[in-house]
């Protein structure tokens, strides 16, 4: 038989393993009828206040521990102590993790009274041991393995819930340029975030109209909100790409949002982005679906040639992701096929709202395109060369399409810097999309 060692305080004991032996449930009547008869002869045999004070100092009896075996006696109002020295020993209930009476009682068979109070009376002047719970069976513990791991969960959440766990810090980007009837939407979603360890950086490059005076409003309001803020306003012309080179010089943060003054992120974005990302550590990079709005916020749907729709029928598409699904049926999109470089080459077809690790950005000069345009094309071209890229099926951004937006104004732009892009990646990295091209082509038909 297995002796179980004792602390000198075990009331005190932050931690115990609960390890007990669940009786069959009492009728209420016969609950009153012990402790009737049980109130009779604890009077005569231990009467003294300081006696019970001193089972109790001692750690030999544990009230909770003792009411878990016996709930009939917790439901009649009576007192555990009371009940154990009466009648509950008789029954085979447990004081406490530190004294198994049924231990006690069959390694000292003569003992005839209550095995704990022969212990404190003379058991104790004689050297008699004390057993603990550990030594019941392996059958007795494993019907208790239910109440062991409740007790063991509780414990586990009321500890958590006490320790502030760190969130990694994001920099919001936001590049302004004459959007003064939009920049405020965009800030006050990223205003709205759930997630809350977030800095806010707004560049506005010389714009024209108020939408710096429109940034500057909505100043106090950041400065409440966010754990670092930085507005700026760059009075020569310069690039796209310098524009966004220098916010991501001024980020602190461990991941990378960039939010046009247009656009608007839904509520839970980041916290749905950054918790991918933070246990995912192959991936450089994660986006959510799209949806569409026009110039008045209103949502709105594209047909074949990307103009807004306001009635959904079968020929519409409802998303930015469904827009693609329709045109790159080479690969799905749900798979980790989608952000792959040799996908990327044909177009890009990764939509707004994406989180990015700010180590991306190491060993890379400029961060972005020098020409400007398709900035976000050319980063997801870096990107899918070192690391996967998650898409995340559902909508969490709203992506604004009307006639000013820069797609509409500057499309034949875009199309010279697509080529001129396209024509320096396969000069480049030829070697490069021989082999991704053999695996991809080689994963395709082994799924066929």
């Amino acid at each position: 038989m297995k002796l179980f060692s004792k602390t000198k305080e075990p009331h005190k004991t932050v931690y115990k393993i609960f390890i007990i032996e669940i009786f069959k449930k009492k009728m209420q009547d016969n609950v009153k009828r012990y402790y009737i008869f049980g109130i009779h002869i604890f009077k005569k045999k231990f009467t003294t206040k300081g006696s019970l004070k001193t089972i109790q100092d001692l750690g030999y009896f544990d009230k909770e521990y003792y009411y878990f075996q016996r709930p009939d006696v917790k439901e009649a109002g009576v007192d555990a102590l009371e009940h154990y020295l009466t009648q509950g020993w008789k029954e085979g209930t447990i004081p406490s993790l530190y004294f198994d009476n049924n231990a006690y009682l069959e390694a000292y068979p003569e003992v005839k009274m209550n095995p704990l109070l022969h212990y404190l009376l003379y058991g104790k002047q004689l050297g008699n041991k004390v057993y603990g719970v550990l030594n019941i069976t392996y059958d007795v513990a494993k019907e208790q393995f239910k109440y062991i791991v409740r007790q063991t969960k509780c414990l586990f959440f009321d500890v958590i819930s006490k320790v502030k766990i760190k969130q990694p810090l994001i920099s919001i980007l936001i590049p302004a340029y004459n959007h003064e009837k939009y920049v405020k939407e965009a800030i006050l979603s990223a205003v709205n975030q759930s997630y809350k360890n977030i800095e806010i950086i707004i560049v506005d490059s010389s714009s024209s109209d108020s939408t710096w005076q429109k940034i500057c409003e909505l100043k106090e309001v950041c400065e409440k909100r966010f754990k670092r803020v930085v507005l700026k306003r760059i009075k020569k012309v310069i690039s796209f790409a310098e524009v966004l080179n220098y916010l991501v010089s001024l980020a602190e943060g461990e991941y990378i949002f960039f939010l046009h003054s247009d656009d608007v992120c839904k509520e839970t974005c980041l916290e749905e982005e950054v918790n991918f990302l933070r246990y995912n550590h192959k991936y450089g990079a994660v986006v959510a679906d799209n949806e569409i709005i026009d110039h008045n916020s209103v949502r709105v749907f594209w047909d074949k040639d990307k103009n807004n729709c306001y009635v959904e029928n079968g020929e519409v598409s409802k998303t930015f992701i469904d827009f693609y699904k329709k045109i790159r049926t080479d690969f799905n999109f749900n798979s980790e096929d989608f952000g792959r470089y040799i996908t990327l080459l044909r177009n890009n077809y990764i939509p707004n709202g994406y989180l990015v690790r700010i180590n991306v950005f190491k060993g890379r000069k400029g961060f972005f395109f020098r020409n400007g345009f398709m900035c976000d094309y050319d980063l997801w071209l870096h990107i899918s060369k070192k690391s996967k890229i998650k898409y995340i099926d559902k909508v969490l951004f709203s992506y604004r399409w009307f006639a000013l937006n820069s797609s509409h104004l500057h499309k034949k732009e875009i199309d010279t810097v697509s080529k001129n892009l396209m024509d320096r990646e396969r000069s480049t990295y030829s070697r490069l999309i021989s082999r991704e091209s053999g695996k991809f082509f080689l994963r395709k038909s082994m799924r066929t």
